[in-house]
């Protein structure tokens, strides 16, 4: 039976069989430390003296094993935009799905308005999509899409791509400090490990309801770069401060297109794309 499956099965079973490869006592080590919370099957991240004590293959393989992990469960996921890169994972359960009067903000477009679009046409939220490398002006996109060409940062000012706002500058700019926003979509190359301390810092997630983010980690590739766990470590503490901030993980999907070192037993990708909800009490 086996020998009768096709190359694009292989390939498939291949991808969908990816996972990060751990010796026994990395097992062990990584496992002694669990998320109080039954529904959760991730590691904890300990403390940046824990994470420091770690060998640079014991930090990768916890980092990795912690992306692809699931924080909580969300019976309904509904992907918008494109199925192909460029579409989104969002939860419809019923303490999370968008209702009339929503709001979304969309970070990092590079022309595909696929997930913008889909999210008025569902659900008839407003939506802010923001991109300063898109070379047009402020627009009315459609009925309730409007495009800035603004992008996200952790300090306001100007960039040689263009202007860049922290989220709490945009949201006051915007007249959306009083109004909770239903979901935040980011993708923007690597800006995220910036954004994201800024805007846990200022509060300005505190009543966002849903985060979907790639992940971009092109400079930890352990051969290429000397300062890869001291960045693993940064990448690992901003996880820590988005699961005390309420944060968890739904849905994880590694972006096949970025995949490193394929040819070993534990390949991986530099590109993660991770869709949370904030924990509601």
């Amino acid at each position: 039976m086996a020998r009768q499956l096709t190359v694009s099965m292989l390939i498939a079973a291949t991808v969908s069989a990816i996972v990060i490869f751990i010796t026994a006592s990395q097992y062990e080590k990584m496992f002694k430390y669990h998320y109080d919370d039954e529904t959760s099957d991730s590691i904890i991240i300990p403390s940046a003296d824990v994470l420091k004590a770690m060998t640079l293959m014991e930090i990768h393989n916890f980092y990795h094993s912690y992306v692809n992990s699931r924080q909580t469960l969300c019976r309904r996921e509904v992907r918008i935009g494109q199925m192909k890169d460029g579409g989104w994972e969002v939860c419809e359960d019923a303490q999370y799905r968008p209702e009339r009067p929503c709001l979304v903000y969309s970070f990092g477009i590079a022309e595909d308005f696929s997930f913008d679009d889909g999210i008025e046409k569902r659900y008839g939220c407003e939506v802010h999509s923001f991109d300063p490398t898109i070379e047009k002006p402020a627009h009315r996109r459609g009925n309730n899409v409007w495009f800035h060409p603004i992008g996200l940062g952790g300090v306001s000012r100007e960039h040689k791509r263009g202007p860049m706002m922290t989220l709490g500058d945009l949201r006051e700019t915007l007249n959306h400090t009083n109004r909770e926003i239903d979901i935040i979509k980011i993708d923007i190359e690597g800006m995220e490990w910036s954004s994201i301390p800024e805007m846990l810092s200022g509060n300005a997630l505190a009543d966002v309801r849903q985060l979907i983010i790639e992940f971009h980690s092109h400079r930890l590739h352990m051969e290429e770069d000397k300062k890869a766990k001291d960045n693993y470590i940064k990448f690992l503490l901003i996880f820590k401060q988005m699961y005390e901030a309420g944060y968890r993980i739904f849905q994880s999907t590694m972006n096949i297109y970025t995949i490193k070192r394929p040819e070993f037993a534990n390949p991986y990708v530099s590109c993660q794309e991770i869709s949370f909800v904030r924990k509601l009490t």
